[in-house]
């Protein structure tokens, strides 16, 4: 099934950028899972109106493409979102590995008990783990840039906005049981910081895979392309033309080595970005090389990767 290792106590691991001590937690582990079976796999890119899916069906052989809106999204949020899901994938889930492209709570919420947790440290500790790692991972001195999860008052405030829309305030009324004021306020949040609420349908769909019987993962495409790819240098999505281009690239190669039938180019940056989840994880399942970094409180990274990366980290770590 897997081997696990603890980490050690290592500066290598506590030190993040800017010479900055930061704290890893004890709980904190790492994996090498081996599954005994084939699972259908889904990589999940998550928007603020959109999840976009990428499937993975051994049986068939196929990789398929799904988007489902949630903007018509109605009460109960979950179950609803989960029915939504079933039909589109048009398989049972149970058992399913689902990569989805967002963090599965808030910082400040223990994603085991629900509840709201003391926190004072400036990033998650699977994101401490993340950053101190990729340049073992990637073989270069490549810095990793993530998004930054925020605290559960952040989204309490998203919730307040006018600018909020209703499925989000929707979602984040029946998830995180927050209560939206009656009178609405206006741009309490900077436009820049706003990006971040597509993290709420992030929290949605874990429940709603959840609640399908799968086996949920945290996971990050920007990281995955730069693992499988041969440059782990690839444009930024500012450079929309070519940042499609060389990800579909990616992904094309990836199609080939997991021995699927020829699939549609992705239409889209997201396409792309739940196809590299989806395909990568499929291929690292079958060679027995996907890696599992779990905290009790903040839920599990899954990184696909392969032997010679495995190797790296086993050296710096």
């Amino acid at each position: 099934m897997g081997r696990e290792y603890r980490l050690s106590r290592d500066a290598r691991l506590r030190e993040e950028g800017h010479g900055r001590q930061t704290r890893v937690y004890d709980a904190l582990s790492i994996r090498v899972r081996r599954p005994t079976h084939r699972a259908t796999v889904v990589g999940v890119d998550v928007g603020e109106d959109f999840l976009d899916l990428a499937i993975v069906k051994p049986s068939k052989r196929s990789l398929d493409f799904e988007r489902i809106a949630l903007t018509a999204l109605d009460t109960p949020i979950v179950a609803n979102l989960a029915a939504l899901i079933r039909r589109a994938v048009g398989i049972s889930l149970r058992g399913a590995i689902v990569l989805i492209d967002s963090p599965r709570c808030p910082r400040d919420i223990s994603q085991s008990t629900g509840e709201l947790i003391a926190d004072t440290s400036p990033s998650r500790s699977l994101d401490q783990f993340l950053r101190a790692s990729a340049s073992a991972l990637m073989g270069t001195g490549e810095r990793l840039s993530m998004f930054p999860t925020p605290r559960l008052s952040y989204f309490a405030a998203v919730c307040r906005e006018r600018r909020c829309k209703p499925h989000l305030r929707a979602i984040a009324r029946e998830v995180l049981r927050c209560e939206s004021s009656g009178n609405a306020t206006h741009s309490a949040i900077k436009r820049g910081a706003l990006f971040t609420r597509f993290m709420l349908c992030g929290f949605a769909a874990f429940k709603a895979f959840d609640l399908l019987g799968a086996r949920t993962y945290e996971s990050y495409p920007e990281l995955v392309f730069r693992l499988w790819g041969d440059d782990p240098k690839i444009p930024s999505k500012g450079r929309r033309v070519e940042a499609l281009r060389v990800r579909a690239d990616i992904t094309s190669l990836l199609v080939r080595r997991c021995g699927l039938a020829k699939a549609r180019q992705p239409a889209s940056l997201d396409e792309v970005d739940a196809e590299v989840l989806a395909l990568a994880a499929s291929k690292a399942i079958s060679r027995g090389s996907m890696l599992e970094v779990a905290h009790p409180g903040e839920g599990t990274f899954a990184i696909p990767l392969n032997p010679a990366q495995i190797a790296r980290l086993r050296v710096a770590f």
